[in-house]
């Protein structure tokens, strides 16, 4: 079993990313692991493409420089992927308390899901090789990325679900952020254009 893990970064937050990578070492076995770091993309659509296209592993997760994976998150994350789920990871803070089991979607964070239970978006895809092949790429948006990749897996048959096990802390990293929310509006406008004029959305939605 291989993963490839894309991390995008940008100037500023070497210290978050080198964190990252440590962590992702340390859970993974050497040989089943590929580190893919993508920097200075201007948004994480387009960094989580570049990786994913650079990618060798069984299996692809598009991760951030600023989250912790916890010991047994690759097991838990491809018993879901091995049957047909397309897992969200419980997300949790560095001083404590659960930020995330799954979205609906659009930044509304659930909190309070049981394991397996469906969602709606998962914001730290992770997709066999194979089915990443089938929904991506992503569209070239920072905001919305992950919904509308979560969007394609549901209407190529999978599943979105919480995954308990699939941990990661988020150091909340603030470099940058501001840079980029200038886009949330067009990112919104974009995504929604994508899905009202894809026949894999309407097959989604079931008028196709």
């Amino acid at each position: 079993m291989t993963v490839s893990v894309v991390i995008p970064t940008i100037k500023g937050r070497e210290d978050l990313c080198e964190q990252t990578v440590a962590a992702f070492r340390a859970t993974v076995p050497a040989g089943s692991l590929q580190i893919i770091i993508v920097k200075d993309r201007p948004c994480i659509g387009q960094a989580w493409n570049d990786g994913a296209e650079a990618s060798d592993g069984e299996y692809v997760m598009l991760a951030a420089d600023d989250v912790l994976p916890h010991p047994g998150w690759l097991e838990a994350a491809v018993l879901a992927a091995d049957e047909s789920y397309y897992p969200a990871p419980l997300i949790t803070l560095v001083g404590g308390g659960v930020l995330s089991t799954g979205s609906m979607g659009g930044g509304w964070l659930l909190t309070g899901c049981a394991d397996w239970a469906p969602v709606c978006s998962s914001q730290f895809p992770f997709i066999s090789a194979y089915a990443w092949r089938e929904i991506g790429p992503s569209l070239d948006i920072h905001y919305f990325a992950d919904d509308y990749l979560a969007a394609r897996a549901r209407a190529s048959g999978l599943i979105v679900a919480y995954r308990e096990g699939y941990h990661l802390t988020h150091l909340e990293g603030v470099v940058g952020r501001s840079d980029v929310v200038s886009r949330s509006m067009t990112d919104r406008m974009e995504f929604e254009a994508a899905l009202s004029e894809s026949a894999v959305w309407a097959k989604h939605a079931g008028v196709a």
